[in-house]
């Protein structure tokens, strides 16, 4: 499975409400030690999953460096490349009802989806 499949259907199932215990690290292009923050990578999105809203900020920091996120408690979430003056160049949002945490998981995610996209 290439990383982008796999990316689409770690996104289906985080949606879904259904944390992927198959997916890896590399999935997300996560390379090295496994490990973030200090704990294993697939802790960490786990964390993010189950409402940790520093665990999915520092998985949003790991595997989109450059980017930034607009969290609102409602749910919703906003990931983009800051860029001054301009709309952003790239962006990917979701919503998934008083679940920021998670709808940050899932916002990094698709705009992790949305990077592999544009460069093929």
């Amino acid at each position: 499975m290439t990383q982008l499949a796999a990316l689409k259907q770690l996104a289906e199932k985080v949606e879904a409400g259904a944390f992927p215990a198959d997916m890896f690290a590399s999935d997300l292009g996560m390379t090295g030690d496994g490990y973030l923050s200090g704990l294993p990578v697939m802790k960490t999105m786990y964390s993010a999953f189950s409402g940790d809203l520093n665990a999915a900020k520092a998985l949003l920091a790991a595997v989109m460096p450059g980017w930034d996120a607009r969290i609102f408690l409602s749910g919703s979430a906003w990931v983009y490349i800051p860029t001054r003056g301009a709309p952003p160049k790239m962006e990917a949002e979701s919503e998934i009802k008083d679940q920021p945490a998670r709808s940050l998981l899932l916002a990094t995610i698709l705009g992790k989806i949305a990077e592999l996209e544009a460069a093929t």
